[in-house]
């Protein structure tokens, strides 16, 4: 059986696509559990969100807290910081 280059080529293409997108989601994956630690040692007394005391130990944390409490209850929540933390734009990041 005889294969076109063509298509070998776009095989070897989509492989390296996938391996690809692959790894990506490995680093973001990788990136979320990092951001979950950070929060948990931020959260001082365990309850699943940060004050602003609990914020005052991350100086950027503390100038973004309103950008960051998107709820507006006072609060940080779990949610509320891996998402500010692994946005591109999140504390100047792009």
């Amino acid at each position: 059986m005889k294969y076109s280059p063509i298509v070998f080529l776009a095989a070897l293409f989509t492989a390296g696509v996938f391996a690809q997108e692959n790894q990506q989601q490995g680093l973001q994956d990788a990136n979320i559990m990092a951001t979950e630690a950070e929060f948990i040692s931020l959260d001082a007394n365990k309850d699943g969100k940060l004050t602003k005391q609990e914020a005052s130990i991350d100086e950027k944390l503390v100038e973004q807290f309103s950008e960051v409490d998107t709820d507006l209850n006072g609060e940080i929540s779990q949610m509320e910081y891996i998402l500010f933390v692994t946005q591109p734009t999140a504390a100047g990041k792009e």
